[in-house]
């Protein structure tokens, strides 16, 4: 963990404008401890990849970023392997926690694996508007993740959850959002199995009336141990809520949501007395697959779109707002496994994709000519037909096309995106799509040539965004039907002409040469792999070789740009060693 020798170099050795977001590059506990204890609003934290092993719990503690400058702790991106927290040498108890997030907000925690902690894996305590992504939490002797003392407005993005089991068979779910903690947290892409109790539990003590969102959350298999016996927890997929008096109100709720093969309910109301929705949910095999019952019933109870595969279960609340399920549809439809292209749960846990998404899968899909397509009613999800589908998944047919191959590469004049068909019957054209951070926007359309044969289709993104961005190809048919391709990742930062970086990779000195025209002082930006600033300095550039002293950055993969009269140029991307 090397920031406080870069500031020193930064001051001292290079005169730097400013150090405008450090980068700590770290492959130790001690090293993470103290680049935690460092670390400002939107410092970065590179976890190398391998085992740390902790005999204490690590604490987030009174330590935060802000709206527009999280702190980031992530996995390094250049190494093989993840970063495994082991917490095993920590016995079974309630101060065993893993890692603690204790009014700390605005963190964005990525890629990390989380294990055998003596309590939760993760608790996120009185800390607000964070990110756990892409994270794993295993053999913990309580729940994997938990949010709870107040803590609202968090993001568990794509996180699994799986094989926590405590002593007293009890305690130990996937995910919860339990106790007394704040609203308007969210569940997204995450998955939860064969956890000793529920999957995610709600249940409620000292706090009321909150809300909490899950999206595209699978729960299966739980109340279960590792070794696939049964556990003698409750068994539950989801649990809205509960309470000690049954009392409570938490709302949850609950969009493309999977509940399979749970010992015991897949939707479970468990006396709380708040209001539930449902939408485009799809529960088989648990004992009971929706748990909704008369006793202590829900204030209010919306199921919209759903599919039960088996026996229903108990739908009742106070208030009932149950329409176009499986269940009541009307016309009247019929469940059967010849509905879907597979009833193969073990397809739930098939790996992640490698930007931690949800991997595509089979598992409860419609096939064509099944009569729970567009038996459905609008309730704000995107949807294909003339009407939604019942259950998680849209159906969507394949398209005649065959998509043999979508490639890009950086020039001169851009970026250059190809791409090569066959079979164009009743293909209607191409849309390519661009994301740099989070969202897509369509760039560019091509109508198809909708013939026989083979055909060869670019265009070139005269305006790529500097530093690394995603493209992708959407495929429309003429009878609206459409697919997309796999994305392409592209470094699409453009050069600036006769300007050359080297030695690559560098270890101390850093040679820039080319001539700029009327070039007096220009700023140079050293970039990490997420794109955020780590140096910042105005150069005197000369026409021939401008040295650079960067003994001192951390060891890793850098982009580095010079700004002249406000336009950004790229130069290279360079690999620092030690």
């Amino acid at each position: 963990m090397k920031k406080f020798c870069l500031f020193i170099w930064v001051v001292f050795c290079l005169n730097f404008e400013h150090l405008v977001a450090a980068q700590y590059t770290v492959s130790t506990v001690t090293e993470l401890r103290s680049a935690i204890t460092a670390a400002v609003a939107g410092d970065v934290i590179l976890l190398n990849g391998g085992t740390y092993t902790f005999t204490t719990r690590l604490e987030i503690k009174n330590k935060s970023g802000n709206a527009t400058q999280k702190i980031t702790l992530m996995a390094n991106p250049s190494s093989a392997s993840r970063p495994r927290f082991d917490f095993s040498a920590m016995p079974e108890n309630s101060s065993n926690i893993g890692v603690l997030l204790d009014n700390a907000h605005y963190w964005h925690i990525k890629g990390i694996d989380v294990f055998k902690a003596g309590d939760n894996g993760m608790q996120i305590k009185t800390s607000n508007n964070n990110i756990i992504e892409f994270c794993t939490f295993s053999e913990c002797y309580d729940t994997g993740l938990q949010i709870d003392n107040g803590s609202s407005s968090n993001l568990i993005l794509n996180c699994d959850s799986y094989f926590n089991a405590d002593s007293g068979i009890e305690n130990a779910d996937g995910f919860a959002c339990k106790m007394n903690a704040g609203t308007g947290n969210i569940f997204r892409g995450c998955r939860a199995w064969q956890n000793l109790d529920d999957g995610w539990d709600g249940y409620l003590r000292g706090t009321d009336n909150i809300t909490t969102t899950y999206e595209n959350c699978w729960a299966f298999d739980n109340g279960k141990l590792k070794s696939g016996a049964i556990s003698g927890g409750d068994g539950n997929g989801f649990k809205t809520g509960g309470s000690d008096l049954k009392d409570l109100k938490h709302h949850a709720i609950y969009k493309n949501c999977i509940a399979a093969r749970n010992v015991k309910k897949g939707f479970d109301h468990n006396s709380n007395r708040g209001e539930v929705s449902l939408y485009n949910c799809s529960a088989t095999e648990n004992n009971t697959n929706m748990g909704f019952g008369s006793t202590n019933p829900l204030a209010k109870l919306v199921i919209k779109n759903t599919l039960t595969l088996g026996t229903t279960g108990t739908v009742t609340a106070t208030v009932l707002d149950v329409t176009h399920c499986s269940w009541n549809s009307n016309p009247s439809v019929t469940v059967s496994n010849t509905d879907f292209a597979s009833v193969n749960i073990a397809e739930l846990k098939n790996p992640r994709k490698v930007d931690g998404s949800l991997p595509d899968i089979d598992f409860l899909k419609l096939v064509s000519g099944s009569d729970l397509i567009d038996k459905g009613t609008s309730v704000g999800l995107p949807f294909l037909g003339s009407a939604p589908d019942l259950g998680a998944f849209e159906y969507v047919s394949s398209l005649p096309l065959n998509l043999l191959k979508f490639e890009g590469q950086r020039t001169p004049y851009g970026v250059k995106l190809s791409w090569l068909t066959t079979n164009e019957v009743n293909t209607q054209d191409f849309e390519v799509y661009k994301r740099s951070n989070t969202d897509f926007i369509k760039i560019h359309t091509t109508q198809a040539k909708n013939t026989s044969g083979t055909h060869y289709y670019e265009f070139i993104d005269d305006n790529p965004i500097d530093g690394y961005s995603y493209y992708q190809l959407k495929q429309n048919d003429k009878d609206g039907r459409f697919s997309f391709s796999d994305m392409v990742l592209i470094s699409s930062t453009k050069k600036s002409s006769g300007l050359s970086v080297y030695p690559n990779p560098a270890k101390d000195i850093l040679k820039i040469k080319g001539a700029l025209n009327d070039a007096q002082s220009v700023k140079i930006i050293f970039e990490n792999l997420i794109n955020q600033k780590v140096l910042e300095q105005v150069l005197n550039f000369n026409e021939g070789e401008n040295t650079i002293n960067i003994q001192h950055l951390p060891s890793s993969i850098y982009l580095i740009y010079l700004i002249k009269n406000n336009q950004k140029l790229f130069i290279q991307k360079f690999l620092k060693i030690n």
